[in-house]
């Protein structure tokens, strides 16, 4: 019997340790008066949040634009369009832009991110998990969305318009070039708990979230 006590004493304060260990963010995210933002240009409604300094849309975008793409297997309409970069860049409404390489950094800090692995490049940290959303992702690889900001896994699509990795993976354009025929982007992946800061082709589609000005 108190061999049996103590392995229950044992597997409670694991399954403790465990949840205690898990990232989140609650003292960094304030929802704000007015919840939502409409976009006068098509009428669609975006949810928005203040972390920290940075109001942010929590949903993709969906304007369409020449220069990007609709997924026809989206889940829903939340899963946006995906953008080459050169839209990307100017797409976003009267009032918000899309968000530098140092705009994403200061979110990522600010998510419990340290300095030094925001400014690597690759996977970095376990802000992922905080970010991505609680359901929809291949494998169990849903985050626990305690920042708010609601990561569907997207995909991308090639610059021929072929679309991949719906389901499983997702990345975000910055308004950050990397020499003359890429730009800085944010990648979350199924199967990984980082978030992956790396330089990619502009010709291709990735989705975009838009910052306050």
């Amino acid at each position: 019997m108190k061999k049996l006590f103590t392995l229950i004493l044992l597997s409670t304060s694991l399954a403790f340790f465990y949840m205690a260990c898990q990232p989140t963010v609650s003292n960094t995210t304030k929802r704000l008066t007015p919840k939502s933002f409409e976009d006068n240009r098509d009428k669609q409604t975006y949810t928005i949040l203040k972390i920290e300094s940075q109001v942010w849309m929590t949903e993709n975008l969906r304007y369409a634009a020449e220069g990007s793409w609709v997924n026809p297997k989206n889940p829903n309409a939340k899963y946006g369009r995906l953008y080459n970069w050169e839209t990307a860049r100017k797409v976003c409404p009267k009032g918000w832009r899309l968000p530098s390489d140092e705009d994403w950094k200061e979110l990522e800090y600010a998510l419990g991110m340290s300095h030094a692995d925001a400014d690597a490049t690759g996977w970095r940290s376990v802000v992922g998990l905080v970010l991505k959303s609680k359901m929809g992702w291949n494998d169990n690889g849903n985050g626990n969305n305690s920042s708010g900001f609601k990561v569907l896994p997207a995909g991308d699509a090639s610059a021929k318009g072929r679309f991949l990795g719906l389901g499983g993976s997702t990345s975000f354009w910055t308004a950050t070039a990397d020499g003359t025929s890429s730009a800085w982007t944010r990648h979350l992946d199924t199967t990984k708990d980082g978030v992956n800061r790396y330089a990619n082709n502009v010709k291709i589609g990735l989705s975009c979230r838009c910052l306050k000005d």
